[in-house]
């Protein structure tokens, strides 16, 4: 699997537009996170008895910003996304296509030329959109789990807290608890079948 990871890495000849995708990617998520905490807060202001117009107007405007900020991410993602997909399925299909003329004189004994070319389009492309949504969803969840507990911490720190020990917690009590909830399915079939039976 490194080296798997390594050799789509490696395919990405341009790192710039690499970087630049993960980093629009990253802006767009936390705008994502910030708008329905924005609408929130507006939300409640208009449901307040003391609404101060000009916090509430810079609300609105802030809001409408993050918004427009997320579609341009968007739209930037979108494009450098495919500029980087179309490069390394070349550059992966460009190295499989040379590892094939290499190959000893009997592989070409049933060699079929168009099905090793839509086989070749087809993992090119499968292994370059793999790694690229790997990637991005692994930096796009780590960054979405500290927002959380950020904006968790800013809320309440006991909720915080509890929120990490419940988080670790749940394993360790597992194993100590039986619930009857968990009893076999055997188990509690005899145990129905013995009260009919007194019955």
């Amino acid at each position: 699997m490194l080296e798997l990871i390594t050799y789509c890495w490696h395919s990405i000849k341009v790192k710039r537009r690499l970087m630049g995708y993960s980093l629009l990617c990253l802006i767009a998520m936390t705008c994502s996170v910030l708008l329905p905490y924005l609408t929130g807060v507006v939300i409640n202001l208009l449901v307040g008895r003391s609404c101060d117009s000009t916090v509430f107007i810079g609300l609105c405007i802030l809001l409408a910003v993050v918004y427009c900020v997320q579609a341009v991410c968007y739209y930037l993602s979108s494009l450098l996304y495919t500029y980087i997909e179309a490069d390394s399925s070349y550059q992966i299909e460009r190295g499989a296509t040379s590892h094939i003329q290499h190959l000893p004189v009997t592989f070409y004994m049933d060699f079929d030329p168009g099905y090793w070319r839509r086989r070749l389009d087809d993992d090119s492309n499968g292994l370059a959109m793999w790694f690229m949504s790997a990637m991005t969803g692994i930096l796009e969840h780590g960054c979405l789990l500290l927002i959380m507990l950020a904006v968790l911490f800013s809320i309440s720190q006991t909720l915080f807290f509890a929120s990490l020990v419940l988080a670790v917690a749940p394993p360790s009590l597992s194993r100590r608890s039986r619930c009857p909830s968990t009893m076999p399915a055997a188990n509690l079939f005899k145990k129905c079948r013995t009260i009919r039976l007194l019955r």
